[in-house]
């Protein structure tokens, strides 16, 4: 018996966004091969070649026996997949060490990500773990695709976590992972956010802006598209407009819209940090400070500014600042505590717009911040 769940080839073209929720592979869609396929250099998946399996998946050259009732009990889809009789002639059965074979167009990778969610779902899914954002947009995908409610609605809470429309969720829990660049140019900054990080997920920005964007287009859930974009504006240009290879050759891409939406929302990005770091840093002393010091302190701190003929020429706005730069130990309590005043407003300034910035209409989007008036 050899079936396949995708009519498309095998060599269609693996560059392509999403712009709208895909439905699940429909049933009426499985069909059986009359003719049985030759398998030349298949590959026994080294974790999921169960000796009791009684049905092979091949995902190009990986083969993975298991076992039809777990599949049937998760996915619709598969379940009506091992419903549809067999053709009559034992010659069009097609067999793998005496089980019935089923041909996916999918990464044996992402293949694998699913079957380990399947088999063992506490510890994989887990959210007391990081999960990296390659393994959830692989769940995400096929468990979409495969009709799979339960792993489809435990990714998106996890997606959720990092790609939040919250504020209060972002400042509280949500962190930035910095690194050096390799060259520091004049008028760069000498740390690049690299990853964003929340308690249960960790997306790489070169790599996994793009797909996010994608996932959350998949998802249908328009909270979730902001933070994904955000990230895809720190791209680099050509990035943007050719997007990501995988590391197993597919290539994330933009639609033409979203594109659009990066390109315009980096140049307001770049001038809302300007503006932010302006109304925060450069303000002059609290009106209840009496202490001449800090007046030395933030005219020191103007003159450093206006001196320099490069400003940090970034897109990223909505960066934590570390609490150590906005103690100022020369400050007085008062002019220390305007500073952190000020920054949270300017923060959530910039939070509330994101949508608009990046051409959305976002309903829902929350800049609230419990506890702070």
């Amino acid at each position: 018996m050899s079936a396949s769940l995708d009519r498309e080839s095998e060599d269609r073209p693996s560059k392509r966004p999403r712009h709208e929720s895909e439905a699940p592979v429909a049933a009426a869609s499985l069909s059986f091969s009359t003719i049985p396929e030759v398998h030349v250099d298949v590959v026994r998946d080294s974790e999921f070649w169960l000796l009791d399996g009684n049905v092979v998946l091949i995902a190009q050259k990986t083969a993975f026996r298991v076992h039809q009732s777990v599949l049937a009990r998760h996915s619709t889809v598969l379940a009506d997949l091992f419903t549809v009789p067999l053709p009559p002639s034992s010659d069009a059965r097609e067999t793998m060490d005496g089980c019935p074979v089923v041909q996916l167009h999918d990464s044996p990778d992402d293949l694998r990500y699913l079957l380990k969610a399947l088999y063992d779902g506490p510890s994989m899914l887990h959210h007391g773990t990081v999960m990296p954002f390659p393994t959830a947009a692989a769940l995400y995908e096929l468990a979409h695709k495969y009709n799979i409610g339960s792993i489809r609605s435990d990714v998106h809470a996890r997606l959720k976590t990092c790609f939040t429309h919250s504020f209060s969720v972002f400042k509280s829990t949500l962190t930035w992972k910095m690194e050096r660049p390799d060259t520091v140019l004049p008028g760069t900054r000498t740390e690049w956010p690299v990853a964003l990080c929340s308690p249960a997920l960790e997306a790489d920005i070169k790599r996994d802006a793009i797909r996010a964007v994608n996932l959350a287009h998949l998802s249908g859930d328009p909270l979730m598209l902001p933070i994904p974009l955000y990230l895809c504006a720190m791209l680099p240009s050509a990035s943007i407009a050719s997007g990501i290879k995988r590391a197993d050759g597919q290539v994330d891409s933009l639609s033409k819209e979203d594109q659009i939406r990066c390109f315009d929302g980096r140049a307001t990005f770049m001038l809302r940090r300007v503006k932010r770091y302006g109304r925060t840093w450069l303000v002059g002393p609290s009106a209840q400070c009496h202490d001449p010091v800090c007046q030395t302190v933030f005219n020191g701190w103007v003159k450093s500014h206006l001196g320099r003929r490069d400003f940090p020429g970034d897109v990223h706005a909505l960066r934590h600042i570390p609490p150590s730069k906005l103690e100022h130990s020369r400050l007085c309590q008062e002019c220390h505590r305007d500073l952190v005043r000020r920054d949270l407003e300017e923060h959530r300034y910039i939070w509330e717009k994101l949508p608009t910035d990046l051409g959305l209409n976002v309903q829902g989007w929350d800049a609230s911040l419990p506890g702070v008036i």
